[in-house]
């Protein structure tokens, strides 16, 4: 049984939804710096696949 408060269980929801905004926002800087080490096709189907 989860004895948290409703107000907690919304700010860890926000800070989840946060964090996964800023993770997905890093994907286009480290695309550009992967394209400068790895083969740019490689790297699109990479992410095409993840």
């Amino acid at each position: 049984m989860n004895t948290e408060p409703e107000s907690q269980k919304k700010l860890t929801s926000f800070g989840y939804g946060f964090l996964g905004i800023l993770i997905f926002s890093l994907t286009l800087p480290a695309t550009r710096i992967a394209i400068s080490g790895f083969d740019p096709v490689f790297v699109g189907l990479g992410r095409a696949l993840a």
